[in-house]
């Protein structure tokens, strides 16, 4: 369906809609110019990980017209020839109850039978509850770690994992053929349960889940035998909250200290400058508490309770952060080798990253004698190529990638944050039984491995269609790669569009397993990497920064060195 270039014909049509009530057209008077722009120039559209929009009227927003549409896609494409299922659940952000049921009464009138969760509940267990109930998909109503003023819908096939790219593409087909905005449901919810299309879901799942994520414990004896771990969590006003705390004392984490103030689930996240764990300043509180417990560990949960933040205290007394990166390579390592103490792979291992993740957990999987396979970003990704290696006869103990996000292969088809903790906690212990700390083992992979740094740098990309201009710059970087970055030769172009590397030096090309994703990553003449890619989820393009070197010092250097140099050696500050 074309759209006007400014928005204004949608607009119009928006603010004449019978289907508009009046509360919604006061918000679409109360717009700025270049809101109305933004909002009605393009739909919203799937990304990395499902629908994400700022909550507002329009095309371009989430609201309920943008939630109908996408449900009605989804009965469509997943719910030919009838007598299919699906689950719904909500985390507890701003509209999540109202647009879940929203989209459940649209599936509900397609002859899509909904199991609709009563209460908020973490985005891992909505994945749990598709793979367990046998469901044909799955819809959770969230934004993950994104701003208040942001929601979305993320989307999962039958088996519990993300639907994967082919499928986006195709109920993204079916929404451009469905006019906006949308008319309410075709049945009420007292009609919907009537007729057997509605049902709930109450507290079943939350005791399935429980007993899937206590059995996935690689070493649970640690956990027990170690009772003087001194654990703070907090979910960040999220919805881990509600059962991640339980887990950890069942498991047998005794003194565990929750942030009071972030432990109600709050869509407005009062206490966090962002919802983010990921970035240091979401922890403030965290790391208060910790100081006055002396706590051990940090585990921080971002508000849908899919990834995980981690802090550990070090040999001399500091808390500090673990990266998403470090943590993967250290779970990596983790697994591979309680399985291979338990005597269970029968058969090869993996570890599958993403293609912006550290090299270290390809060395810990070489140390293990295991595969370590890349995918593009995104948990869709990550499944579909574990799911792939299973097939093959390979096992996949972890899929991960370098915002905390975590997914313990084989019991999970999508991150974790929960399930991780866990996993985190029964890890910390077992080295307290060995006097070592999470910085120890992490010391001991450098020692092992070779040491590498990580660094990611955001450039905001500002005004009307973002979109389109962050794949004009990307175009523009394709035309005219650069030479150095941070004064290091540019010695190899890899473009995951096309799916082929370039050697400058002999000017030489090959193909790539990958492509058909907008990526660009540049092979430095010391043997560091720099990737760019827009966000799948936000207006930005990200610059990461994936350095090594001969010692640590050397690597940190080498990554902060190539994320200050590299938005103006790649242009990017000038676009």
């Amino acid at each position: 369906m074309t759209m006007s270039p400014d928005g204004k014909t949608e607009y119009d049509a928006w603010h004449a809609s019978p289907f508009v009530t009046k509360a919604e057209r006061a918000e679409l008077d109360a717009l700025s110019a270049d809101a109305r722009a933004q909002l009605f120039a393009q739909r919203i559209g799937f990304g990395t990980a499902g629908l994400r929009g700022i909550l507002a009227p329009g095309p371009g927003g989430m609201n309920v017209h943008t939630v109908r549409v996408c449900a009605e896609a989804l009965a469509r494409f997943f719910g030919r020839g009838g007598g299919k299922t699906a689950v719904v659940g909500f985390d507890a952000r701003r509209r999540s109850a109202e647009l879940a049921r929203e989209a459940a009464l649209v599936l509900a009138s397609h002859g899509v039978s909904v199991l609709l969760m009563r209460e908020p509940r973490p985005t891992p267990m909505l994945s749990f509850a598709v793979e367990r109930s046998g469901a044909d998909f799955g819809l959770c109503v969230t934004a993950s770690h994104n701003p208040p003023q942001y929601n979305g819908c993320k989307v999962y096939r039958r088996g519990g994992a993300q639907m994967e790219d082919e499928q986006a593409r195709a109920v993204e087909r079916e929404m451009a053929h469905l006019a906006l905005p949308a008319p309410p449901p075709a049945l009420s919810e007292e009609q919907a349960r009537a007729e057997g299309f509605l049902s709930d879901l109450g507290c079943e799942p939350d005791e399935a889940y429980a007993a899937f994520v206590l059995s996935s414990m690689t070493n649970p004896a640690a956990v027990r035998a170690s009772h003087g771990l001194r654990v703070v969590y907090t979910p960040c006003h999220g919805v881990g909250g509600l059962i991640a705390p339980r887990l950890l004392r069942e498991a047998g984490i005794t003194q565990l200290f929750t942030v009071a103030e972030q432990m109600e689930p709050d869509g407005e996240f009062p206490t966090l400058p962002v919802p983010n764990p990921e970035e240091e300043r979401a922890l403030t509180l965290a790391f208060h508490l910790a100081e006055r417990e002396r706590a051990d560990l940090i585990l921080a949960n971002d508000p849908d309770a899919d990834r995980l933040a981690v802090a550990a205290r070090d040999r001399h007394g500091a808390m500090r952060v673990i990266t998403g990166n470090q943590l993967g390579a250290l779970l990596a390592d983790h697994l591979l080798s309680a399985y291979a103490r338990a005597g269970k792979p029968q058969r090869p291992c993996a570890v599958v990253k993403t293609i912006v993740t550290t090299e270290l957990a390809a060395r810990v999987a070489r140390k293990h004698g295991a595969q370590c396979c890349d995918t593009f970003t995104g948990f869709k990704h990550l499944a579909h190529k574990a799911q792939q290696l299973e097939a093959a006869g390979v096992l996949p103990v972890l899929g991960f990638e370098e915002s905390i996000g975590y997914m313990p292969y084989p019991q999970t088809r999508d991150k974790d944050g929960v399930q991780t903790a866990l996993l985190v906690a029964e890890m910390a212990c077992a080295l307290r039984a060995r006097g070592q700390t999470l910085h120890d083992a992490l010391d001991a992979l450098y020692a092992a491995c070779g040491c590498f740094d990580e660094r990611t740098v955001s450039l905001s990309v500002e005004g009307a269609a973002p979109m389109e201009r962050m794949a004009q710059m990307m175009a523009s970087l394709r035309a005219l790669p650069p030479k150095r970055i941070m004064d290091e030769r540019v010695t190899e172009v890899t473009d995951y569009l096309r799916g082929e590397r370039t050697f400058i030096r002999v000017i030489e090309r090959e193909s790539l397993p990958l492509a058909g994703e907008n990526v660009l990553a540049y092979t430095l003449e010391n043997g560091c990497r720099v990737v760019v890619r827009p966000s799948g989820t936000e207006p930005k393009i990200k610059i990461y920064a994936l350095a090594r070197g001969s010692s640590r010092s050397e690597a940190e250097r080498c990554a902060a060195a190539i994320v200050e140099d590299a938005p103006q050696a790649l242009r990017l500050n000038e676009q």
